[in-house]
């Protein structure tokens, strides 16, 4: 059974003997941090940027949670899709960062989750 991250991918990497997320490892602090609330997948779908669909599991290539409570549904603001962090002034005043919005709003949980299904290939 493959194990969630905090990040919200399931683990697909181990580091230092642990699951991890090789995807966020560096980015996300989560990337290193078991998920450990009950996510529910009955019923949903998983969707990849080809727009194949399958049934949701964790052990989907490269799966990403993205419902209710997922970072992406918390964490990513949906007027300009950066995350929260980008919204504060100190990241703004010290990256130049110029955001088409100044005001952060979590753009909620997606109807479908994520995955690759590897159509372009695995290199």
């Amino acid at each position: 059974m493959k194990t969630l991250m905090k990040c919200g991918h399931s683990a697909n990497a181990i580091c230092n003997g642990e699951p991890s997320c090789a995807i966020c490892i560096g980015i996300h602090p989560g990337a290193g941090e078991i998920e450990v609330s009950e996510i529910n997948l009955v019923g949903r779908k998983a969707k990849c940027t080809c727009g194949r669909t399958e049934k949701s599991k964790l052990t989907l290539p490269f799966f990403e949670f993205r419902g209710i409570g997922s970072r992406e549904a918390v964490d990513i603001c949906k007027h300009c899709r950066y995350a929260s962090v980008a919204h504060t002034p100190q990241v703004m005043d010290n990256n130049n960062i110029h955001l088409k919005c100044k005001t952060f709003e979590a753009v909620g949980p997606w109807e479908t989750d994520s995955f690759y299904c590897g159509h372009a290939g695995w290199d």
